[in-house]
């Protein structure tokens, strides 16, 4: 008796975890504009993983790194031509 009752709920449990997965898989960006916050919320799966972590960072702190990554692109692209005539 113990035993089913215990598969019962063991087999709930992974049902409704099953149920609660999404079947969203491109990569989701969304603006949370409060009177407090200007948050930029990004769900996306680690790498190596199919769970998806939402991270959330303000307005400003994403157009920084959105500036400073274009930057390192151009650097490397200045770096790659300059090589390739040398």
């Amino acid at each position: 008796m113990f035993i089913k009752s215990l598969s019962a709920v063991a087999l709930i449990a992974l049902l409704s975890g099953c149920n609660s997965t999404s079947d969203d898989t491109d990569t989701t960006t969304k603006v949370a504009s409060t009177k407090k916050t200007n948050l930029v919320c990004d769900n996306r799966p680690r790498t190596g993983s199919n769970v998806r972590r939402k991270k959330c960072i303000t307005k400003e702190l994403a157009d920084e790194l959105r500036r400073e990554s274009q930057e390192a692109m151009r650097r490397t692209e200045r770096i790659g031509q300059i090589g390739e005539k040398g």
